[in-house]
């Protein structure tokens, strides 16, 4: 959508306030012998603003959240009764046949929710698994339990120099082939503190599809 802006021109207008904000700094520590000696201490004063920020942010969210929820659970107990009673009352009075009615603020009545396994011994559900399933179903019955064979087929390459990835216009300065269906994050030691890594990652096939297309 037109009004709609971009990860790239966010970060833009961002890098424009910061290198003001830079420049007037700078001129205050004009006299200081050290040169750029201050800007350890900027950066991490700004660091602490902006966690600070979001701290703040993520507990008035919550307050909200917890807000909401206790509106709907007040508005249930005390009137929650009276509301099935009527809407039962309304269909009744439509012959009873249907399980729902429109109203102008929404629909009401019942719907059938499907049931829900969950597994609770994990060795002996494997073993039925193995003992009964398709091997199709068994495959997908075990894709979430042991991740350690996949991992073996990670393969990671650090570039030579930063390449651009054009759909979202970052650098990357490492390139990962995963399995398909697959997302790895890249184990890292990194000077502190510090912006988080990118990295481009491609499937399996969609590699190989590019390397028997050279």
């Amino acid at each position: 959508m037109a009004n709609e802006t971009t990860d790239i021109e966010v970060r833009d207008e961002i890098l424009g306030i910061l290198e003001a904000e830079f420049t007037v700094m700078a001129k205050h520590h004009t006299d200081e012998p050290e040169g750029l000696s201050w800007v350890p201490e900027w950066l991490l004063g700004k660091l602490a603003r902006i966690e600070a920020a979001e701290a703040d942010i993520k507990k008035r969210y919550r307050e909200l959240i917890n807000h909401c929820g206790a509106e709907a659970r007040a508005l249930f107990y005390r009137y929650g009764d009276t509301f099935r009673s009527e809407v039962d009352k309304a269909m009744a009075a439509q012959g009873g046949k249907a399980k729902s009615i429109s109203l102008l603020t929404g629909r009401a009545g019942y719907r059938k929710s499907a049931g829900r396994l969950d597994i609770v011994d994990v060795k002996a559900a494997a073993a039925w698994a193995i003992d009964n399933l398709e091997r199709d179903e068994l495959i997908a019955a075990i894709a979430s339990l042991n991740k350690t064979p996949l991992l073996a087929h990670v393969e990671t390459t650090d570039l030579k120099e930063p390449a651009i990835d054009f759909a979202t216009g970052e650098e990357f300065t490492t390139a990962v082939a995963v399995p398909d269906g697959c997302v790895y994050h890249l184990p890292e030691e990194r000077f502190y503190p510090a912006p988080p890594q990118r990295q481009l990652t491609m499937s399996k096939s969609k590699l190989k599809e590019l390397e028997e297309g050279r």
